[in-house]
């Protein structure tokens, strides 16, 4: 159970304090009142509040710097500018210096609804992000999985269980569900760890090139092979070899393919020395792997020797519990890479989002 959120008051009247406390009183949030800012920066130390509202004409310090001054010691904590004031500079000035929102005294019920509303959903948001992050790297090792969905839990669980093990592994599912993250996942839970891990997207190539890119080629094997080059499977020697969308290769690849899977043993193109490897399959394919089959697209054989341990991946729209973490995990880290701050996520946004049927999967919604 994650803790009731503390919203901080600072301010000289009980007017605001009462107004506040009437619009959290259903939200099951504990509010603390301080009249003055030094009194009000001692309950910022103790409690660590989440929310604070802070008045812009306090004695001890004028306008937005108060807003900043507190920015500056809690940059994660969220503050509202209280002002008798209905100054749009006073309220441009303070929103610059940090603020979430800005509200004019007396408080007007729906202006001061909104705020808390939105304030307390990024709250719930943010803490239900870092919650998720921290049981999924201790319960199960993962840097880059996140989910509560029952369905995704029942995956982690598999590749918990399969990970340690030298199994062959078929992922399937829609295109952008994460496919070669789970990949990376069971590499990463496996003896192999600190091997290496080659990806390969089968889709990327035609036929002859996407040989040459698994097996490698000898100097000469054909025109502009000028030098030796090894593929996929020497580089993943030792290590583990993820085959992205198997399902687009050729039958006649398919048997070379099959040949290299049971007896790990291959020669690169031109070449007639037989080459030796040790690599853990993990394949990947949005396709329908026994329909393929059925149809004459897919050898059967090469079917069963990858099916050893399939993995199925839910659509984002039969996981919908998932967007808002998702959604917000998104927001902060891309935010980060453009040193921006996260926007807000307005109510009827995320209920536009979490409708929508994400065809594209977790890709799209990134």
């Amino acid at each position: 159970m994650l803790r009731p959120e503390t919203v901080l008051v600072i301010h000289e009247s009980e007017r605001p304090v009462k107004a506040i406390r009437e619009v959290i009183g259903a939200s099951g949030a504990v509010l603390q009142h301080a009249r003055m800012l030094s009194e009000g920066m001692h309950l910022l130390a103790e409690l660590d509040p989440d929310l604070v509202f802070v008045s812009l004409e306090l004695s001890e310090m004028e306008g937005p710097r108060v807003v900043r001054h507190l920015r500056e010691r809690h940059p994660s904590t969220k503050v509202v500018a209280l002002t008798a004031d209905d100054d749009t500079g006073a309220a441009v000035a303070s929103m610059r210096a940090g603020a979430e929102d800005y509200l004019t005294l007396p408080l007007d019920r729906d202006r001061l609804e909104q705020a808390v509303g939105r304030s307390l959903r990024d709250i719930r948001a943010a803490r239900a992000l870092q919650t998720t992050k921290e049981q999924m790297r201790d319960r199960y090792g993962f840097r880059d999985l996140l989910s509560r969905s029952p369905k995704m839990l029942r995956v982690f669980e598999q590749i918990r269980a399969v990970a340690p093990t030298d199994a062959t592994v078929l992922i399937l599912g829609e295109t952008g569900t994460g496919k070669e993250l789970v990949a990376h996942a069971i590499h990463d839970g496996s003896k192999r760890a600190d091997k290496a891990y080659v990806s390969v997207n089968c889709g990327a190539f035609s036929e002859s090139l996407l040989e040459s890119e698994l097996f490698g080629h000898e100097r000469g094997s054909f025109t502009g092979a000028v030098e030796r080059r090894e593929g996929v499977f020497m580089m993943a020697d030792n290590g583990t070899l993820f085959l992205d969308e198997l399902g687009t290769t050729s039958l006649s690849l398919q048997v070379k393919l099959l040949r290299v899977l049971e007896e790990m043993q291959f020669r690169r193109l031109g070449g007639e020395k037989l080459v030796s490897v040790d690599v853990r399959i993990v394949a990947a394919t949005n396709l329908d792997l026994e329909e393929a089959v059925a149809a004459g697209h897919f050898r059967d054989d090469l079917f069963y020797r990858l099916n050893v341990f399939p993995i199925v991946l839910p659509p984002l729209r039969e996981r919908a519990e998932d967007i808002p973490l998702l959604l917000t995990h998104f927001v902060e880290s891309i935010a980060v890479d453009y040193a921006l701050t996260p926007p807000v996520i307005a109510a009827d946004a995320l209920a536009c989002i979490e409708r929508y049927a994400w065809p594209g999967n977790v890709r799209q919604l990134r």
